[in-house]
Protein backbone atom coordinates (compact mmCIF):
# COMPACT_ATOMS: atom_id res chain seq x y z
CA UNK A 1 0.00 0.00 0.00
CA UNK A 2 1.45 3.47 -0.68
CA UNK A 3 0.93 6.30 1.53
CA UNK A 4 1.32 9.80 -0.77
CA UNK A 5 0.15 12.18 2.01
CA UNK A 6 1.54 13.12 5.52
CA UNK A 7 0.53 10.69 8.20
CA UNK A 8 0.88 10.50 11.87
CA UNK A 9 1.34 6.99 13.65
CA UNK A 10 0.97 6.54 17.96
CA UNK A 11 2.20 3.44 18.94
CA UNK A 12 1.29 2.41 22.89
CA UNK A 13 2.52 0.90 25.50
CA UNK A 14 1.47 1.55 29.13
CA UNK A 15 1.68 5.32 28.87
CA UNK A 16 4.05 6.08 26.86
CA UNK A 17 3.96 6.89 23.19
CA UNK A 18 5.78 7.24 20.01
CA UNK A 19 5.30 9.38 17.10
CA UNK A 20 6.51 9.81 13.46
CA UNK A 21 5.81 11.24 10.35
CA UNK A 22 6.79 9.94 7.03
CA UNK A 23 6.24 10.72 3.25
CA UNK A 24 5.24 8.33 1.01
CA UNK A 25 6.22 4.48 1.92
CA UNK A 26 5.73 1.64 -0.25
CA UNK A 27 4.16 -0.42 2.26
CA UNK A 28 2.51 0.04 5.66
CA UNK A 29 3.46 -2.85 7.24
CA UNK A 30 7.15 -1.31 7.27
CA UNK A 31 5.52 2.02 8.37
CA UNK A 32 3.85 0.14 11.26
CA UNK A 33 7.03 -1.36 12.28
CA UNK A 34 5.54 -4.98 13.65
CA UNK A 35 7.80 -6.25 16.10
CA UNK A 36 8.39 -6.26 19.62
CA UNK A 37 10.65 -2.96 19.32
CA UNK A 38 8.07 -1.24 17.37
CA UNK A 39 8.29 1.96 18.16
CA UNK A 40 11.46 2.38 17.64
CA UNK A 41 11.71 0.37 14.61
CA UNK A 42 8.91 2.99 13.19
CA UNK A 43 11.04 5.84 14.30
CA UNK A 44 13.96 4.43 12.67
CA UNK A 45 11.76 3.31 9.02
CA UNK A 46 10.37 7.22 9.29
CA UNK A 47 14.62 8.44 9.63
CA UNK A 48 15.95 6.72 6.98
CA UNK A 49 12.96 7.68 4.53
CA UNK A 50 13.48 11.68 5.11
CA UNK A 51 13.00 14.05 1.92
CA UNK A 52 16.15 14.96 0.73
CA UNK A 53 17.17 18.38 1.83
CA UNK A 54 20.13 21.46 0.48
CA UNK A 55 22.95 23.05 1.03
CA UNK A 56 24.80 25.63 0.55
CA UNK A 57 28.76 25.36 0.01
CA UNK A 58 30.93 27.38 -1.07
CA UNK A 59 28.57 28.70 -3.82
CA UNK A 60 27.62 25.13 -4.74
CA UNK A 61 24.52 23.55 -4.08
CA UNK A 62 24.13 20.30 -2.87
CA UNK A 63 21.12 17.84 -2.64
CA UNK A 64 21.13 14.68 0.05
CA UNK A 65 19.48 13.39 2.89
CA UNK A 66 22.56 12.67 4.72
CA UNK A 67 25.86 14.70 3.98
CA UNK A 68 29.28 13.56 4.45
CA UNK A 69 31.74 16.35 4.90
CA UNK A 70 35.96 15.24 3.51
CA UNK A 71 37.80 18.40 4.57
CA UNK A 72 41.37 19.08 4.14
CA UNK A 73 43.14 20.34 7.66
CA UNK A 74 47.01 19.86 6.19
CA UNK A 75 49.47 22.08 6.78
CA UNK A 76 49.12 23.58 3.65
CA UNK A 77 45.26 25.23 4.40
CA UNK A 78 47.32 27.82 6.70
CA UNK A 79 47.93 29.87 3.89
CA UNK A 80 46.17 33.65 3.06
CA UNK A 81 44.43 36.13 5.31
CA UNK A 82 42.17 34.65 6.19
CA UNK A 83 43.89 31.04 5.98
CA UNK A 84 41.89 28.20 3.59
CA UNK A 85 41.15 26.64 7.21
CA UNK A 86 39.34 29.78 8.46
CA UNK A 87 37.34 30.46 5.44
CA UNK A 88 36.51 26.34 5.41
CA UNK A 89 35.28 26.41 9.01
CA UNK A 90 32.53 29.71 8.23
CA UNK A 91 31.62 27.93 5.03
CA UNK A 92 31.03 24.56 7.04
CA UNK A 93 29.95 26.15 10.15
CA UNK A 94 27.19 27.99 7.96
CA UNK A 95 26.45 24.61 5.97
CA UNK A 96 25.84 22.68 9.42
CA UNK A 97 23.34 24.96 10.77
CA UNK A 98 21.64 25.17 7.53
CA UNK A 99 20.72 21.52 8.04
CA UNK A 100 17.40 20.45 8.32
CA UNK A 101 16.72 18.37 11.90
CA UNK A 102 15.62 15.58 9.56
CA UNK A 103 19.20 15.38 8.34
CA UNK A 104 22.19 13.29 9.22
CA UNK A 105 25.35 14.15 8.79
CA UNK A 106 29.42 13.83 9.23
CA UNK A 107 32.40 15.16 9.32
CA UNK A 108 36.12 14.21 8.55
CA UNK A 109 38.87 15.63 8.14
CA UNK A 110 42.03 14.63 7.08
CA UNK A 111 45.77 15.51 7.40
CA UNK A 112 48.52 12.88 8.39
CA UNK A 113 45.92 10.85 9.77
CA UNK A 114 42.20 11.31 9.57
CA UNK A 115 40.08 12.66 12.24
CA UNK A 116 36.27 12.10 12.50
CA UNK A 117 33.43 14.20 14.19
CA UNK A 118 31.97 11.38 15.32
CA UNK A 119 32.14 7.37 14.14
CA UNK A 120 28.66 7.08 12.81
CA UNK A 121 26.63 9.52 11.02
CA UNK A 122 24.40 11.61 13.70
CA UNK A 123 20.87 13.28 13.44
CA UNK A 124 20.82 17.17 12.70
CA UNK A 125 19.64 17.56 16.16
CA UNK A 126 20.59 21.39 17.97
CA UNK A 127 22.84 20.11 20.09
CA UNK A 128 24.50 17.57 17.48
CA UNK A 129 25.05 20.75 15.26
CA UNK A 130 26.70 22.56 18.28
CA UNK A 131 29.11 20.00 18.85
CA UNK A 132 29.76 19.65 15.21
CA UNK A 133 30.42 23.21 15.50
CA UNK A 134 32.81 23.21 18.53
CA UNK A 135 34.63 20.58 16.72
CA UNK A 136 34.81 22.20 13.81
CA UNK A 137 36.70 25.22 15.32
CA UNK A 138 38.78 23.42 17.55
CA UNK A 139 40.49 22.03 14.10
CA UNK A 140 44.11 23.21 13.49
CA UNK A 141 46.77 23.46 10.34
CA UNK A 142 48.98 20.71 10.08
CA UNK A 143 50.62 17.53 8.87
CA UNK A 144 50.87 16.36 5.00
CA UNK A 145 47.61 15.98 2.77
CA UNK A 146 47.10 12.10 3.37
CA UNK A 147 43.32 12.51 1.10
CA UNK A 148 42.99 9.08 0.03
CA UNK A 149 42.96 7.95 3.74
CA UNK A 150 40.60 10.55 4.50
CA UNK A 151 38.19 9.84 2.31
CA UNK A 152 38.38 5.54 3.23
CA UNK A 153 37.59 6.67 6.27
CA UNK A 154 34.67 8.77 5.26
CA UNK A 155 33.09 6.30 3.11
CA UNK A 156 32.97 3.66 5.89
CA UNK A 157 30.91 5.66 7.96
CA UNK A 158 28.81 6.60 4.71
CA UNK A 159 28.44 2.98 3.69
CA UNK A 160 27.62 2.60 7.29
CA UNK A 161 24.79 4.71 7.21
CA UNK A 162 21.19 3.67 6.05
CA UNK A 163 19.92 6.58 4.21
CA UNK A 164 19.18 6.20 0.74
CA UNK A 165 20.08 10.10 -0.37
CA UNK A 166 23.76 10.28 0.76
CA UNK A 167 26.32 12.39 -0.45
CA UNK A 168 30.17 13.00 0.31
CA UNK A 169 31.89 16.90 -0.45
CA UNK A 170 35.84 17.02 -0.11
CA UNK A 171 37.66 19.92 -0.05
CA UNK A 172 41.31 20.58 -0.29
CA UNK A 173 43.84 22.49 -1.57
CA UNK A 174 46.09 20.01 -3.83
CA UNK A 175 46.64 16.85 -4.98
CA UNK A 176 47.56 14.61 -2.06
CA UNK A 177 51.18 14.30 -0.68
CA UNK A 178 51.38 11.56 1.65
CA UNK A 179 54.65 9.54 0.98
CA UNK A 180 53.73 5.63 0.60
CA UNK A 181 50.30 6.11 0.02
CA UNK A 182 47.52 5.49 -2.68
CA UNK A 183 46.55 8.25 -4.92
CA UNK A 184 44.85 6.11 -7.45
CA UNK A 185 41.49 7.41 -8.01
CA UNK A 186 40.50 3.93 -9.06
CA UNK A 187 41.18 2.54 -5.96
CA UNK A 188 38.50 5.02 -4.53
CA UNK A 189 35.65 4.23 -6.60
CA UNK A 190 36.44 0.20 -5.65
CA UNK A 191 35.23 1.24 -2.14
CA UNK A 192 32.69 3.16 -3.27
CA UNK A 193 30.72 -0.03 -3.69
CA UNK A 194 27.60 1.98 -2.71
CA UNK A 195 27.87 4.31 -5.79
CA UNK A 196 27.24 7.28 -3.23
CA UNK A 197 27.82 10.84 -5.04
CA UNK A 198 31.46 12.33 -4.39
CA UNK A 199 32.12 16.06 -5.19
CA UNK A 200 34.67 17.81 -4.98
CA UNK A 201 36.21 21.44 -4.57
CA UNK A 202 39.34 22.44 -5.01
CA UNK A 203 41.01 25.71 -3.00
CA UNK A 204 43.90 27.21 -5.19
CA UNK A 205 45.09 26.61 -8.42
CA UNK A 206 47.14 23.75 -8.14
CA UNK A 207 46.61 22.27 -11.60
CA UNK A 208 47.68 18.19 -10.56
CA UNK A 209 45.18 18.93 -7.71
CA UNK A 210 42.41 20.09 -10.22
CA UNK A 211 43.38 17.27 -12.52
CA UNK A 212 42.99 14.59 -9.84
CA UNK A 213 39.74 15.95 -8.14
CA UNK A 214 38.15 16.40 -10.98
CA UNK A 215 38.37 12.76 -12.19
CA UNK A 216 37.84 11.64 -8.51
CA UNK A 217 33.98 13.16 -9.07
CA UNK A 218 33.74 12.19 -12.16
CA UNK A 219 34.54 8.68 -11.06
CA UNK A 220 32.07 8.74 -8.82
CA UNK A 221 28.99 10.44 -10.04
CA UNK A 222 30.30 13.94 -8.51
CA UNK A 223 30.51 17.41 -9.55
CA UNK A 224 33.93 19.15 -9.29
CA UNK A 225 34.34 23.06 -8.44
CA UNK A 226 37.39 25.36 -8.15
CA UNK A 227 37.66 28.15 -5.85
CA UNK A 228 39.91 30.72 -7.33
CA UNK A 229 43.17 32.29 -5.56
CA UNK A 230 42.00 34.83 -3.42
CA UNK A 231 38.30 34.10 -3.33
CA UNK A 232 38.83 30.94 -0.72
Amino acid sequence: MKLSYCCLVVLVTGLSSVMCGCRSLDDESKFMAKNKHGAEAAQEVCLQEADPGIIKFYNSVYEADTFFWLIDTSERMDTGTPTRLDTLKAELIAAIRSLSHRAKFGIVGFSTSPKKFHPTAVLATSSEKQRAIAWVRSLDASGSSCFSDGLNACLEIANSCRRRYKRIVCLADGAPNCPGRTTETTTVAEANWQRIPIDTILCGDDTEGAEWMRDLAIMNGGSFAQIAPGAE
